[in-house]
């Protein structure tokens, strides 16, 4: 019994001897000493980062970052042990004010030397990034290459921004900023036109390896706007090997779409002027446009309009009456795009409408052929019909609802004829000028202008902003934005009005029953009962 006793007191003995030291490793003072270590570390870290101290804004100062962060943890252990009470706040205080102010990770809360070592780490990123792209300018390389790099740069400037302006201290932030972004953005400012262009003329040349001419000229025509402007702000050495390379590809390019421009060289358009005002023609054999004495005696002239000059354009006009022709050759002009032909001879004169001709006349058919040369010495022919007579309001035309090859349907009202492209792209829905003779022996007639519509389903490969840059440039006349929409989903619906021949040429893009569909519609004179006829027609399609 005794000898139990003994080793009780011995063991309460050995647990107050063990447990004194660690009560006293945790003192008010030791604990004191080691927030003031941390702050004096934190002090060194404080200027270490920024520029009014020894900080640079390049590199970050490990040696006091770490010093700081160790220290801090030290003394944040020690004070956690103090019994509860002022001392022990007023310590904990300090640590959070004047240490963890800069080491702080938690987020919403991120410390300053942190959110500086951060800024200096995102710099360098946009550094390398600046780097690889201007390795590749000096290079004298423009390709797909400098055209990732150039998009990776953009892309970390505008990833890492943030960083680098949550830095505290307006100098300091300033400093980082000047480091790697301000001369970043240089880079990229420098790098903007030479890329751009090279974009550009990717683009140019799928347009030419697709045959489509149009776009191509447009993008090209883009490629030199943006010489010529990286030029005018100083944005693009023309002597540099970057800027004569591209040249190179442009001058490559342009040749390409002048010979594309010629293998494609089609007649854009034939116009027939006569005594009231003028009627466009058709280049398709199977397509015959009427008018009436009165509106054709006399015509005047033949405007013919090419999608590029021509080398040769060669026209000729066949007249046919009661079956028996007479063929004459009218001009031959060269290198010329648009070509006027003088119709003031003695083929053209037709019969006096007061004559008893005009009872049962079968009128006149004019053929006109026009042969075209382009630049390579390939030819083309196409003729154009107009048939000149007494015509009656109405006779040839019907209506009814149309379906075209594309699985749409039109109603057409009364006085329209349908008629359809050879190549099987689109529908005509077209209106003659028909003309009701009153008197025939006065020769007193009334006309009524002619609407004419063409609908085409679009295969969305184009942009409907490419069709809108076209319809806003086309015919060469001033082009406005129809206020008033006839369709509901209407894309965009320009108008040009052509004074000199008093037509008002009308286009637009709409999605209709979930497909894209353009039209393009006119009417001579503008008379709004022909136009409302149209827009009813529009408004009929259905899939």
């Amino acid at each position: 019994m005794k000898s139990i006793l003994s080793k009780t007191i011995l063991s309460l003995l050995l647990m107050v001897t063990v447990a004194a030291p660690t009560q006293a490793s945790v003192s008010y003072s030791s604990a004191e000493k080691l927030v003031r270590q941390a702050e004096s570390y934190a002090g060194s870290l404080k200027w270490a980062i920024s520029i009014e101290g020894t900080g640079d804004g390049k590199s970050i100062p490990w040696k006091y970052y770490n010093g700081t962060k160790d220290t801090y943890k030290k003394a944040k252990a020690a004070v956690s042990q103090l019994p509860k009470g002022f001392k022990k706040s007023e310590l904990e205080k300090r640590l959070e004010e004047k240490v963890n102010l800069y080491i702080s990770t938690q987020p919403g809360k991120v410390g300053r030397a942190v959110a500086y070592i951060d800024a200096i780490n995102a710099g360098k990123k946009i550094e390398n990034a600046k780097l690889a792209l201007i390795n590749r300018l000096d290079a004298g390389l423009i390709d797909d290459e400098t055209e990732r790099l150039y998009h990776n740069l953009s892309w970390e400037l505008k990833k890492q921004s943030f960083l680098l302006d949550r830095v505290y201290g307006q100098t300091t932030r300033d400093l980082i900023r000047q480091n790697f972004k301000r001369s970043a953005e240089n880079v990229k400012q420098q790098a903007l036109y030479p890329v751009s262009i090279k974009m550009a003329l990717d683009k140019t040349e799928g347009y030419i390896d697709h045959n489509q001419l149009y776009e191509a000229s447009n993008m090209l025509f883009e490629s030199k706007s943006l010489f010529v402007s990286g030029e005018k702000l100083g944005l693009l050495d023309p002597s540099s090997t970057v800027a004569l390379v591209l040249q190179n590809r442009y001058s490559q390019y342009e040749t390409k779409v002048n010979k594309l421009s010629q293998e494609l060289l089609e007649i854009e358009s034939v116009f027939v002027q006569h005594a009231t005002g003028g009627t466009s023609l058709r280049t398709s054999p199977n397509h015959y446009v009427n008018i009436g004495l009165i509106d054709a005696h006399p015509l005047k002239e033949l405007s013919i309009r090419h999608s590029d000059i021509a080398a040769k354009t060669e026209v000729s006009v066949t007249r046919t009456i009661n079956g028996e022709q007479m063929t004459e050759e009218l001009a031959t002009v060269s290198n010329e795009k648009y070509v006027n032909v003088d119709l003031s001879n003695s083929l053209f004169n037709l019969p006096d409408p007061r004559l008893k001709e005009t009872n049962g006349f079968e009128g006149i058919l004019y053929t006109f052929t026009i042969k075209v040369t382009n630049q390579l010495g390939q030819v083309q022919t196409a003729t154009s019909h107009l048939q000149i007579g007494p015509y009656e309001y109405g006779v040839g035309f019907h209506s009814g609802t149309f379906i075209s090859d594309f699985g749409y349907s039109v109603f057409v009202p009364a006085n329209y004829k349908s008629y359809q492209y050879d190549n099987n792209q689109s529908i005509t829905l077209f209106r003659n000028e028909a003309c009701l003779i009153d008197d025939p022996i006065e020769g007193t007639l009334m006309c009524d202008p002619s609407g004419e519509i063409t609908i085409k389903v679009l295969d969305g490969t184009t942009e409907v902003s490419e069709w809108e840059k076209k319809a806003l440039i086309e015919h060469g006349q001033p082009v406005q934005d129809v206020a008033q929409s006839i369709l509901s989903n209407e894309k965009y619906h320009v108008f040009t009005h052509t004074s000199s021949k008093s037509t008002y040429l009308y286009e637009l893009v709409a999605e209709i029953d979930g497909h894209l569909i353009k039209i393009n519609y006119q009417a001579d004179r503008n008379s709004e009962y022909v136009l409302s006829e149209l827009a009813e027609i529009m408004k009929s399609i259905k899939f």
